[in-house]
């Protein structure tokens, strides 16, 4: 069925004349050029009576009419003695052919008070079916009724309900004129489709907006290739599938950087224009380089209640921050641990794999110590000395060990314990056994710390890596093979170890990836809130592990003039040989003592 929701107009002045205009009709399926109207309703009735569409299907069927006390009681002469709304039937039966259904929505009481907006949404929408088609008068009535009537098309889309037309008289424009008011709905839904993906992500109604819009094919094309970045970044969103998201972010940014040197060719393209920049600095800060900022990526996910989202990047993308931050130092080539890595097939997540299972371990030994252990390890068996002292005195206890003793040094407490939990018998098994684990090995060199969790759990488990950030705190690592750590690296690797267990929670992970009470306990006396699991809780914890990576400084800014010698830069206390440019004074100068030329 056909139907017209219409909102009355009352009739013009008294003291005016009543002219009878003729508008232009602007609508593509109309059989008429132009239309003839005294009232303001005329026009659109007389219009839709015309419409290839509306004819093909029988017609307006029934019109919803909104009427006010005045439009439906005063009469006037002018309009044959009729009320506006009677005058407005009569009109539709002309026009139609047939008297339609009508059905009366009143706006105002009978004191002439306006009628709560709730009951008069309800009376209109519960008049319409699914299977309705509704076209909309916009011409006339109260403007703040015209708006419910725009509310409602809203409603009715969203209930998939179609509204093919909304028609709207322009009477101060000459020529008049008889339009659709969807150039308007289309520059209101862009713009409501922009703010839809900066806050969670969604593209689809964006991209619709973008390839219905009137551009040049030039346009449309840099247009297209930025919603396509768009729409495939909002499924890797939705899905929480972040391994290649660097790639489809970079794709974003480059459409960005295109779209963005576009002038503009019409309404649409500038529109679209005034919200890259916002975009840009939602997902990009002010980087202009090709470096994706998933410091704030994880707070646009956190602005916009994205926790589960927020939970993956950070769990699975961080770790890229706390290398480019030297929050964890690698002293000598990264291109080639990464290489190796990549090598093994971890090419996509190297950074967040290497730092949960390679560096947070308190077992894993890596560059340089691989090759102390195995120097320690052959000097050990082959009965050698070392060029090294400090493995020569290690060798010298090892081998001059006796269990009968009381320990009077680390190495001998080290030994004591490893003797009485394998249960020697002898001082050939015993080394034999050192020879063979690594872990004991790497503990009497001071590589891994001695810790209970490492006799209870196995070392990829949540347990393990707690031990690793308590020795990262007292101090008992402070470099691993050619990595070395920041001052505020046990904080950062707390916080992280935080988000990386609620998203094992969430995940229904083992029991062996969730945090219990004692580290529970650790993690409450540096702030993290676990009085519960809700959704505030969880969001404030992961700003405060976010805000925890942000405090870092990487170095302080000099003012740019001339380079200085190479010295020591501190980058949070990590030491490192990095070149600053800058001035260094060193003293005044007194310029008496120079020649005036």
């Amino acid at each position: 069925m056909n139907i017209l929701i219409t909102n009355i107009s009352a009739f013009p002045s008294r003291s005016n004349n009543v002219t009878e205009f003729e508008y232009e009709v602007r609508l593509d399926d109309c059989e008429v050029e132009t239309i003839k109207a005294k009232h303001t309703n005329e026009s659109i009735l007389k219009s839709l009576s015309h419409l290839y569409d509306v004819k093909k299907n029988g017609g307006i069927n029934k019109i919803i009419a909104l009427v006010s006390q005045k439009t439906l009681n005063d009469r006037d002469v002018r309009f044959d003695n009729c009320t506006a709304f009677e005058y407005f039937k009569n009109v539709a039966s002309a026009s139609l052919g047939f008297m339609p259904a009508f059905v009366e929505v009143k706006i105002e009481t009978e004191e002439k008070k306006d009628r709560e907006l709730h009951l008069v949404i309800d009376e209109i929408c519960s008049n319409i079916s699914n299977d309705d088609v509704v076209y909309i008068d916009a011409a006339g009535g109260k403007r703040t009724t015209t708006n419910v009537i725009q509310l409602v098309t809203n409603i009715l889309e969203y209930k998939g309900i179609e509204n093919p037309l909304t028609l709207y008289s322009d009477i101060q424009n000459n020529p008049k004129f008889i339009t659709d008011t969807k150039a308007f709905e289309q520059l209101t839904d862009l713009a409501d489709a922009f703010n839809e993906f900066m806050t969670s992500g969604k593209s689809n109604i964006l991209q619709k907006c973008i390839r219905e819009s009137k551009t040049s094919e030039q346009s449309l094309e840099q247009y297209d290739a930025l919603v396509t970045a768009m729409c495939e970044f909002s499924d890797k969103i939705k899905l929480g599938k972040v391994d290649d998201l660097e790639s489809t972010l970079m794709k974003l940014k480059y459409g960005i950087e295109q779209c963005s040197e576009n002038k503009g060719d019409n309404v649409e393209s500038v529109i679209v224009n005034q919200f890259l920049p916002i975009i840009k600095q939602k997902f990009f800060g002010e980087s202009e380089d090709r470096r994706v900022d998933y410091i704030k990526l994880v707070e646009w996910c956190l602005e916009n209640d994205l926790l589960q989202q927020a939970l993956t990047i950070f769990t699975e993308k961080i770790p890229i921050s706390i290398f480019e931050k030297k929050i964890v130092r690698c002293n000598g080539d990264i291109n080639k641990v990464k290489q190796e890595y990549n090598d093994q097939g971890n090419a996509s997540e190297w950074e967040s794999d290497f730092l949960y299972r390679k560096l947070m371990n308190t077992t894993e030994v890596l560059g340089r110590d691989k090759a102390l252990i195995s120097e320690f390890c052959d000097c050990l068996k082959n009965k050698k000395k070392s060029t090294d002292k400090r493995i020569n005195d290690i060798l010298r206890e090892v081998r001059g060990y006796d269990m009968n003793k009381v320990a009077k040094s680390k190495t001998e407490e080290i030994l004591k314990e490893f003797c009485m939990e394998k249960g020697f018998r002898s001082e050939e098994s015993m080394i034999n056994s050192i020879f063979n684990n690594q872990r004991i090995v790497g503990q009497l060199l001071g590589l891994t710390p001695e810790t209970k969790q490492n006799k209870d759990k196995k070392a990829d488990s949540i347990a393990d890596k707690f031990a690793f950030v308590e020795a990262l705190k007292n101090g008992t690592i402070k470099a691993k093979g050619d990595f070395s750590f920041s001052d505020c690296c046990a904080d950062v690797m707390y916080g992280y170890l935080y988000v990386k267990s609620v998203r094992n929670t969430v995940n229904h992970a083992s029991s062996g990836e969730i945090l219990n009470e004692e580290q529970k306990k650790v993690l409450s006396e540096l702030g993290y809130d676990f009085t519960s699991y809700d959704f505030a809780t969880v969001k404030k914890n992961i700003s405060k592990a976010l805000n925890t990576i942000k405090s870092v400084s990487v170095g302080k800014k000099s003012v740019l003039i001339k380079p200085i010698e190479r010295e020591k830069v501190v980058f949070d206390k990590v030491e490192s040989t990095e070149p600053i440019v800058g001035v260094k004074i060193v003293g005044k100068i007194d310029l008496s003592k120079f020649s005036k030329k």
